[in-house]
């Protein structure tokens, strides 16, 4: 019997860590195009902005361009800005400060595309959405945490996918995933260019399990931070869109669901 039940749990976990990725990479929106609407469409229909479990078989996004001037550059976004302000169970943590980037009729006039960090910016990122981007502003790392939209309840989501613009150096840029006692459990590289010949460039990477497991991500940004370093060995990164499955609460633990099972696949048995 014993036996049985740790082959079992085995079986559980592996189905459920279990993932499937979506990959692009390419000069500009189309040649992601296909990729993303895959990946929407894997994760059902969108579920909007609100509070709670609109539909846990449909999905988030987060696409920047709605978010205020007064949340955007020079302005830092609050890190919980899409949990509470404008509600879809997405907070942002391991860094200081996050940034919107400004859009072409800020009342500051603030330059587009965090260009006010570097002028090279104009030409270095590109939208994937217009026409707004998104960063970390004082490290190159940052975490996406997950609650059950508008409420402190920590959550899960199945799957998380996102937009890099400027992606030159490959191994770098990731999208690391992690369950809900903290154990990463997928990373996933981004593709990029490989080298820094081309300026521009849009790349998507998303993973979906095969339930909800994913308490956070932790997103890396190429190897430098938003400044004045850029080329010449410094790959600066930033993101747009945000894809995700909807967040459900946390279960006490994979044990106790593993566990609920064994007891009533017993009871169908033993009837």
């Amino acid at each position: 019997m014993k036996t049985t039940f740790f082959f079992t749990l085995a079986a559980l976990t592996t189905t459920v860590f279990s993932q499937t990725e979506f990959s692009a990479f390419g000069a500009d929106s189309s040649a992601i195009q296909s990729t993303v609407d895959g990946f929407r469409a894997a994760l059902g229909p969108n579920n909007g902005v609100g509070p709670g479990i609109i539909n846990p078989d449909g999905r988030r996004e987060i696409n920047w361009d709605a978010v205020p001037d007064s949340f955007s550059s020079p302005n830092d976004l609050p890190a919980n800005f899409f949990n509470n302000n404008s509600k879809r169970g997405a907070v942002f943590s391991g860094a200081q400060r996050f940034r919107v980037s400004a859009d072409n009729d800020n009342p500051t006039n603030t330059p587009p595309l965090f260009a006010e960090f570097n002028p090279d910016y104009a030409n270095t990122f590109s939208v994937f959405s217009q026409q707004r981007l998104f960063s970390s502003v004082d490290s190159n790392v940052y975490d996406v945490e997950f609650f059950v939209s508008g409420s402190n309840t920590r959550g899960l989501t199945r799957a998380f996918g996102a937009v890099f613009t400027d992606v030159d150096l490959n191994n770098l840029s990731s999208i690391e995933f992690f369950d809900q006692s903290d154990r990463s459990i997928h990373t996933m590289f981004v593709n990029g260019q490989g080298d820094f010949t081309t300026n521009r460039s849009l790349s998507f990477a998303g993973a979906m399990f095969a339930a909800p497991v994913i308490s956070r991500v932790r997103i890396t940004l190429g190897n430098s931070a938003l400044g004045s370093l850029d080329g010449d060995g410094h790959d600066v990164v930033v993101n747009d869109d945000f894809i995700y499955g909807e967040v459900v609460p946390e279960p006490a633990s994979m044990v106790a669901l593993a566990g609920g099972l064994l007891v009533n696949l017993r009871r169908r048995k033993s009837k």
